[in-house]
C-alpha cells in the first residue's frame, strides 16, 4: 500500500468513526390526546407506549433520523372524565380489530440547530384504526448530558380522515369534536 492510498484509508476510517448511527429506546414518555366535545373539554392519557429510532450523529451532533417506530396500544388511552369515555374511545377506534396506534417515521425534511436543541420537520406514516395516513409534523429535540434524547410536539388529528366517527354519549347529546390533538413529551436511551 502506497503512502496516497494509506492516507485515502485513514481518513475514509475518521470519517466512518465521527459519523455514528445509533439505536435508541423509548424510556419515558408524557403522550395526552385532547379534544373537546358539546360538553367540555376533555384530554386522555396514553398509558403504554413502545418505540425506537435510529439516529446519525457526526461529531456529537443529530445528523440525521435513520429510522423511528413507536406503537401505543388503543387500551392504554385512559380518560380524566373515566370509564365511559374510555370504552367509548376504545369502541371508536375499533380496538377489537385494530388494537395499536402506530407511527413509523419515512423522512426528514430539515434538522435546524437552535439554542436548545434542534427543530426538526419530519415526514412519517400514522395508523389508526386500521387506516394509515401520511403526516408531517415539527418536532423539538435535544440530547442531555447523560446522552439521552428528547423530543416533544403536537399533532391535531381529523377523526373522520381516519374512518373514525367521534364518539357519542347521552343518546347523542354529547359529542366529542373531529379533531383532536395528540401531544408528546418522548426521552430516548441508547439501547
Amino acid at each position: 500500500m502506497n503512502l496516497k492510498n494509506f492516507t485515502t484509508f485513514c481518513l475514509f476510517f475518521l470519517a466512518v468513526i465521527n459519523l455514528t448511527a445509533q439505536t435508541y429506546k423509548l424510556k419515558s414518555k408524557d403522550i395526552s390526546v385532547s379534544g373537546t366535545s358539546t360538553l367540555h373539554k376533555w384530554t386522555s392519557q396514553i398509558t403504554q407506549a413502545n418505540g425506537q429510532g435510529v439516529f446519525q450523529f457526526e461529531e456529537g451532533q443529530l445528523l440525521a433520523i435513520n429510522a423511528m417506530e413507536i406503537t401505543f396500544p388503543v387500551k392504554g388511552i385512559i380518560s380524566t372524565k373515566g370509564k365511559i369515555m374510555d370504552n367509548k374511545t376504545w369502541e371508536s377506534l375499533k380496538s377489537d380489530k385494530h388494537p395499536n396506534v402506530i407511527y413509523t417515521f419515512q423522512s426528514t425534511e430539515s434538522i435546524t440547530k437552535t439554542s436548545s436543541g434542534y427543530s426538526i420537520k419530519v415526514k412519517g406514516n400514522l395508523q389508526i384504526a386500521g387506516v394509515k395516513k401520511a403526516i408531517s409534523m415539527q418536532v423539538e429535540g435535544n440530547m442531555d448530558s447523560t446522552g439521552k434524547l428528547h423530543f416533544k410536539g403536537k399533532h391535531a388529528i381529523v377523526l373522520p380522515n381516519y374512518g373514525i366517527e367521534p364518539p357519542k354519549a347521552l343518546m347523542g347529546t354529547v359529542v366529542v369534536g373531529e379533531e383532536v390533538t395528540v401531544s408528546f413529551d418522548v426521552t430516548l436511551e441508547k439501547n
